[in-house]
């Protein structure tokens, strides 16, 4: 039987089956969180039936659309005790292969830890977009591109790396079925330890970032990600204020500043309670008993409540704590990690607030004790006049060899009266404008040095120049300098300012001429040695041809008046001039000049009848004392054999021995107190005719070439024996002959010792040989016996060095002092020289009025140890005439 078409095209309808919706992804390239998703479907309908017992099949056309899914996105989040939102999810599983520590999981079931079923867990977070190292980071995925299956739990893989190097990956589940979101969680540590890649554990550091990315299931490429910043807080590095370097053992308390009390600390938990004193670089253990380590000079506390709080600070030796260093100084160091410290006030004591969960970092610096900066001042010159230009040079060292200083600032404040030269400011040689300011009104000068190593000195120059009216007197430059620490140091110059030019002094000048008014003037001789005084004690004697002079007189009107005493005995002054500037007097002149005046007073003398100037020219400073002198050089040490005899000198070199006669045999030279000027000398010895002499010094035979023979007279039973140039090598020589008669034996020993002084050990005063008379005219004169330390006198030539007591003055100095001028020699100081053989030495003082007590110094040694002497004489007033000097000012026509 056939079935009609009819019923056949129903039955094919009645078994029509619509095949479900097939879903395929398309385009779904790693996208991030701006663009979205497209996901395409496609629909396909087909009937199948029986046809004369076969099967048939017929497939409807392709019905395709696109859905664009939202954009995925990451959330970060931290776990909160204050508030927060309560959030369920399941344990992610780690791709280490133990890790129950390192999500936070450790229920059984837990995939981290071999459970085939993730479990649930629930946790209190809050959105964060920073974490703090050692607290656990929870991060949530919206992907609806991973919702593959509505009905069941969809997984997704989230790879997370650190700047630090670690390196995690994590499978992450769907928080209900068909939702689309993601959650996980992972736990984070400080460094150091080194982080160790897929040990589900994130190593990190101060301002470290995290980097999570949520990957497109099964392509491998990225569908979103984000990034997080790690803190760790509240924390900080303990470090050396002028190194940067840490410090350890510094015992650091968290103070509640409300209470007064430690802070109650506690751990990353939120739960363990934390030391609220911890040591810089020391481990960390908290009330769990974990162990935290810090790295060096680093403190730790993890949580506390909201508030204020500040930090006590003990510092181990020999650091002292808060740091007087400037913050802007200390922020230009570098910490261990290359960054740079974190000052704020808790850095030094003050308040620290804590208003949020924002880690806040304080840095703490640490002064230690270390050698002061030492800064020197020198001007090129010790004196100027106004317009000179003056040189100063600033040196600054660091003591210390192994610390540095900071911020070294030099502060140099001036006299007003100088004037600083702006280009002229060189610092180690060159020229730095931007480390000088100057002042506007050029008043001071400040120097940036920057930071000095350990025992590195820097020089700075600058010139000077004196204004036109600087007064005379002392100009004071005083400077400074400082570090970041507060050390100052302090150093100065000073500046003689003087005026004393021709243009601010005035010179007084004249002559003292013998001769009526009527006598020519270039016929006129000076009269010598005749004193001129001014009103001010000041006086001037006249030279060789009369003449004297006042230089460097202050401007003004003064008096010079002649000491009539001085003049020749019966000289009479007359007045030539008879003007207002002498007020009818003869012996007196006023001089009135300005500055860079000359003003001229002469005074005229009538002599006496009979009297030359020849007669009146000045004597020598001591006459008896000269006369004395030349006895004593004439003086031998050789006894004459009569009365009549002339004495041989000292060396015996022009005296006749056979004319002495016959006498006693022995030592004719040198005698019993000889006392050579050379260490060697002549020896003669008279013995009788026939015999000879063996001559020995210090018990050894004399060189037999200083012998000069033997003389014998015409007539007579006696001979002489000469020797020349005997050596005499010590301080003491013994001298020992040997006459030998005709039968070759020694019938005489005569022994004689000899001494040649070559260093002072005593002063004697000789007062019958001094003249110490204060008379203005005459030179006193001290005389003194120089003896060495056998009581001897020093012999004839040797001299040394003493000094005087003011107002008195070496006479000798002050004529070498003038030859020196001449020939440009350096000034030396005063010297005795002794004359003759009995040690005496004259020492020449210059003419003086004062009389009283004179004390002489001299120095004593014999080369390896010195000593001083001193001796004191008194000075006796002379027979002076009073000159009065005196200058009244008044006005013509006052009635009282």
């Amino acid at each position: 039987m056939r079935v009609s078409p009819f019923l056949q095209r129903v039955a094919a309808a009645l078994i029509v089956v619509l095949l479900p919706l097939v879903m395929l992804w398309e385009g779904a390239s790693a996208q991030d969180s701006v663009g979205g998703v497209t996901r395409t479907i496609t629909n396909i309908a087909e009937a199948s039936w029986q046809t004369n017992g076969r099967p048939a099949r017929v497939a409807s056309n392709e019905v395709r659309f696109d859905v664009n899914l939202p954009p995925a996105r990451i959330r970060v989040f931290q776990a909160t005790d204050n508030g927060g939102t309560a959030w369920d999810f399941r344990t992610p599983k780690c791709s280490a292969s133990s890790g129950s520590g390192a999500t936070g999981a450790s229920a059984s079931g837990d995939p981290t830890s071999g459970g085939s079923e993730p479990f649930m867990i629930t946790s209190t977070v809050t959105p964060t977009t920073h974490l703090r190292a050692g607290r656990m980071l929870y991060f949530e995925v919206t992907a609806s591109a991973a919702n593959r299956d509505p009905a069941t739990i969809d997984q997704l893989e989230v790879v997370i790396t650190t700047s630090t190097g670690d390196r995690e990956q994590l499978t992450i589940f769907e928080t209900a079925v068909n939702s689309g979101v993601f959650a996980g969680r992972i736990e984070t540590s400080r460094m150091p330890p080194l982080p160790v890649i897929e040990d589900c554990r994130l190593s990190l550091i101060n301002g470290a970032s995290i980097d999570i990315a949520a990957m497109v299931p099964g392509t491998g490429t990225v569908m979103v990600r984000t990034e997080v910043e790690a803190l760790a807080d509240p924390f900080g590095i303990v470090f050396d204020s002028e190194t940067g370097e840490p410090v350890n053992d510094a015992r650091v308390t968290l103070i509640d500043d409300a209470t007064g009390a430690p802070a109650m600390v506690f751990a990353d938990d939120g739960v363990t309670p934390w030391p609220s004193t911890v040591f810089s670089g020391q481990a960390i253990v908290d009330g769990a008993g974990r162990s935290t380590p810090m790295q060096p000079g680093e403190y730790l506390f993890p949580l506390t409540a909201l508030g204020r709080y500040r930090l006590a600070i003990e510092p181990p030796a020999p650091y002292s704590a808060p740091s007087r260093a400037n913050p802007a100084d200390l922020a230009r160091l570098t910490r261990p990690d290359g960054g740079s410290y974190t000052i704020v006030d808790a850095s030094f004591g003050g308040t620290l607030m804590l208003v949020d969960t924002t880690p806040v970092e304080v840095d703490i610096p640490l002064d230690r004790p270390s050698l002061d900066l030492a800064l020197t001042k020198t001007a090129s010159r010790p004196s100027a006049a106004p317009g000179d230009v003056v040189f100063y040079v600033l040196q600054a060292r660091n003591l210390d060899e192994g610390r540095p200083k900071r911020n070294v600032t030099i502060t140099d404040i001036p006299s007003r009266w100088l004037r600083l030269r702006r280009d002229s400011v060189r610092i180690n040689g060159s020229a730095q404008p931007d480390a000088v300011t100057i002042a506007p009104d050029g008043r001071s000068l400040t120097i940036a040095l920057g930071d000095l190593a350990g025992g590195e000195s820097a020089r700075v120059t600058y010139a000077m120049s004196v204004r036109p009216d600087a007064p005379p007197g002392r100009a004071l430059n005083d400077a400074s300098i400082s570090d970041s620490l507060g050390r100052i140091a302090r150093a100065s110059a000073v500046l003689d300012v003087e005026r004393e030019s021709i243009a601010d002094r005035m010179t007084i000048l004249g002559r003292i001429t013998a001769g009526g008014c009527n006598v020519d003037e270039k016929s006129r001789k000076g009269i010598p040695g005749v004193r001129v005084v001014m009103e001010d004690g000041s006086f001037a004697i006249t030279d060789g041809d009369g003449r004297y002079h006042f230089e460097g007189v202050v401007p003004g009107t003064h008096v010079v008046q002649v000491a009539q005493m001085t003049l020749p005995q019966g000289a009479q002054l007359v007045d030539c001039h008879r003007s207002t500037r002498n007020a009818g007097s003869a012996s007196s002149r006023f001089a009135i000049g300005q500055g860079g005046s000359l003003v001229v007073a002469d005074f005229h003398a009538i002599l006496p009848a009979g009297v030359t100037l020849d007669s009146i020219t000045p004597a020598p400073a001591a006459p008896a004392a000269a006369e004395e002198r030349g006895i004593s050089a004439r003086q031998s040490d050789a006894d004459a054999a009569d009365g009549t005899a002339t004495k041989p000198t000292e060396s015996g070199a022009d005296s006749d021995w056979l004319a002495m006669g016959d006498g006693p045999d022995g030592f004719l030279s040198p005698s019993e107190d000889a006392n050579p000027r050379s260490p060697a000398i002549r020896i003669a010895i008279r013995h009788r005719r026939g015999q000879t002499v063996a001559l020995f010094a210090d018990g050894k035979p004399v060189d037999p070439l200083t012998f000069e023979g033997t003389r014998n007279p015409e007539s007579g039973k006696y001979a002489v024996s000469q020797w020349r140039g005997v050596p005499l090598i010590n301080e003491r020589t013994f001298l020992e002959a040997r006459v030998t008669n005709s039968f070759g034996e020694v019938s005489q020993t005569f022994n004689r010792e000899v001494f040649f002084t070559r260093t002072p050990a005593k002063i004697q005063l000789v007062p019958e040989q001094s003249s110490l008379v204060a008379d203005g005219r005459t030179r006193p004169v001290v005389a003194i016996r120089v003896l060495d330390r056998n009581n001897r006198p020093l012999r004839e030539g040797m001299s040394g060095s003493f000094t005087l007591n003011a107002p008195f003055e070496s006479a000798e100095q002050l004529d070498r002092q003038q030859l020196n001028q001449l020939t440009g020699m350096a000034p030396s100081g005063a010297r005795w020289v002794v004359e003759g053989n009995e040690g005496i030495a004259r020492i020449e003082l210059a003419p003086t009025m004062v009389s009283g007590s004179l004390r002489l110094e001299f120095l004593l040694g014999d080369g390896q140890v010195t000593r001083r002497q001193e001796v004191e004489a008194w000075v006796e007033p002379g027979d002076v005439e009073w000159t009065i000097v005196g200058l009244i000012a008044g006005s013509v026509g006052a009635r009282s």
